[in-house]
C-alpha cells in the first residue's frame, strides 16, 4: 500500500512501507507503543490503526518485540544460572509463581466451612 491511502476521514496516511524496518529496529531497542508513536509523529490510535491496516507493519512490530524479549529472557537465564540470586529469585517468582510468590494464601475455613466466631463475655468484677 502506498502513502496516499485514505482512511474513512479522508486524510492520507503518513504510513510508508519503509516504516516496517524502522519499527522492527525500534522494538529491538525496547521501544513501547507510545514511544513508537512519538517516533513516527502520530498518535497511539493511529499506530493501532496501522497495525490493522498494514499487516506487514504489525508483523515487523511483533517480530521486533519478540526478538528483544527472547534476548532479554536468554540474558536473564544466563545471569540466573551463573549464580546471580536476584535473577534467580526473579526467574522463579515468574516461572514458578505458586511456589515462589511473596503473597501467601491462608485458608480461613474449617474443612470448607467458615469458622464460627467465638463469643467472649466479660463479667463485671466490681459486682463481687
Amino acid at each position: 500500500m502506498n502513502e496516499t491511502k485514505k482512511h474513512a476521514g479522508g486524510r492520507p496516511t503518513k504510513y510508508k512501507p519503509e516504516f516496517n524496518k524502522q519499527v522492527y529496529k525500534l522494538c529491538l531497542l525496547g521501544a513501547t507503543d507510545s514511544e513508537i508513536a512519538v517516533f513516527f509523529c502520530i498518535s497511539e490510535s493511529t499506530l493501532n490503526n496501522w497495525k490493522i491496516d498494514y499487516p506487514e507493519f504489525l508483523e515487523s512490530l511483533r517480530a521486533g518485540k519478540d526478538s528483544a524479549d527472547c534476548a532479554v529472557a536468554e540474558s536473564l537465564y544466563q545471569t540466573a544460572i551463573s549464580g546471580n540470586t536476584t535473577a534467580q529469585i526473579f526467574w522463579l517468582k515468574n516461572r514458578r509463581r505458586n511456589e515462589w510468590r511473596d503473597k501467601q494464601e491462608i485458608d480461613h475455613t474449617n474443612g470448607g466451612e467458615p469458622f464460627e466466631p467465638t463469643r467472649i463475655v466479660f463479667e463485671d468484677a466490681s459486682k463481687d
